[in-house]
């Protein structure tokens, strides 16, 4: 058992062939989720990061992947329940284009969050409208040749943030500020229920080209990046 943070990278393409296996570790919930899908690449990405998250997650509780079960808390925040509710095992998962993230912490709950970068757009910039003043300001002083890197930096630093804290990004992306530079940091917490800007660290998750993502945790933790092999697990 690895007592700091694991980051598992995910390829998604790698299991086309395997579809029909992976989508059998799922439960009942899960397969009416992925049935919903009206295009099979979104379908098959679906299946493929939560039949990796059940893979990985059983091989640190020594369990069998399929008869793993979940809940979800008040904001949707998946846990584990049944056999496995009371085993500390803190995770969560995120995934974009033909990558995952899944990240594991014994003790300490995580939110991690990888985006597939757009080129700029409308919706971008009503995203980047809801962000801190102070992320607004810091955004404005990048050249508008690394603005977009900026947005993305902050976005999955944010979004890991509200993972990890187990709310919903309904409850407002300016509630708190995250730093855009080299240095992951929460800079501030303007209410945001359950964030203490002091107890949570972020990091930087090294992703393929073309990706950003970010990792939360609360308490300061040694982090371990890893990738999963889909094909021999």
């Amino acid at each position: 058992m690895y007592t700091g943070v694991q980051v598992w990278q995910v390829p998604l393409d790698a299991n086309v062939q395997h579809l029909a296996r992976d989508a059998q570790l799922l439960d009942a919930s899960e397969q009416a989720r992925a049935a919903a899908f009206r295009f099979d690449d979104l379908r098959r990405r679906f299946v493929a990061a939560h039949a990796a998250l059940r893979r990985i997650l059983a091989a640190e509780l020594n369990a069998n992947p399929a008869q793993l079960a979940f809940a979800t808390q008040t904001h949707g925040k998946p846990v584990l329940a049944g056999a496995h509710a009371g085993s500390d095992l803190h995770f969560n998962l995120s995934h974009s284009g033909e990558w995952a993230l899944v990240a594991l912490a014994w003790g300490a709950p995580v939110g991690v969050d990888v985006e597939q970068v757009q080129p700029e757009n409308e919706q971008l910039l009503q995203v980047a409208n809801q962000f801190s003043p102070h992320e607004q300001a810091a955004m404005a002083r990048y050249a508008p040749a690394e603005r977009l890197a900026a947005f993305y930096s902050c976005w999955v630093r944010k979004e890991a943030l509200l993972k990890g804290v187990g709310v919903g990004i309904a409850q407002g992306l300016n509630g708190f500020t995250v730093s855009l530079g080299d240095e992951a940091t929460v800079l501030a917490s303007h209410g945001l229920p359950g964030l203490v800007a002091g107890d949570w660290s972020l990091h930087e998750v090294k992703t393929a080209a073309g990706y950003a993502a970010a990792l939360a945790v609360r308490g300061s933790h040694a982090v371990v990046q890893r990738t999963w092999d889909s094909l021999k697990n």
